[in-house]
């Protein structure tokens, strides 16, 4: 936990207990959380009330310190920024799962490329995410819902 608090600090942030507790379940989870989740998962251990969650949240996202990613169903799921400055997903446009991509060693060297580009017109990128949406293994084998009648 020291590391964590260390982490914070870095960032420009208070190591209060329940920051702690947000930024920990965050580093441990496989895939991005909503906010609920989160709530869930500090519910037994560090239980956060839900106004303190959101500021939680919402300072560490201004800090850089995680990322804030809108789902194919609009809900705002977080997860840790300890792999770097991109927030890579994928989406499953139905069941709406989300999962973080897998490493590509190639996708840095493009992503500066682009912001090469950006620069030469005058704009400045201040954080990249990448969604690629599609269906996830479960949804593939699922027979698609009959269109609506109207």
């Amino acid at each position: 936990m020291e590391q964590l608090a260390q982490t914070l600090r870095q960032h420009g942030l208070r190591a209060t207990p329940a920051a702690l507790a947000v930024l920990h379940a965050l580093d441990q989870a496989a895939a991005p959380l909503a906010h609920d989740a989160i709530a869930a998962r500090l519910a037994t251990s560090s239980p956060v009330d839900r106004v303190t969650l959101y500021r939680i949240l919402d300072r560490m996202t201004c800090a850089s310190l995680i990322h804030r990613f809108q789902g194919p169903d609009r809900t705002w799921r977080f997860s840790s920024n300890a792999g770097g400055s991109t927030a890579s997903m994928f989406a499953c446009t139905r069941c709406h799962s989300v999962a973080p991509l897998p490493a590509a060693p190639a996708l840095p060297k493009a992503l500066a490329q682009v912001r090469d580009q950006l620069r030469q017109q005058g704009l400045t990128s201040l954080a990249t995410e990448i969604t690629v949406h599609g269906l996830c293994p479960r949804c593939q084998g699922c027979p698609k819902p009959a269109a609506l009648k109207v």
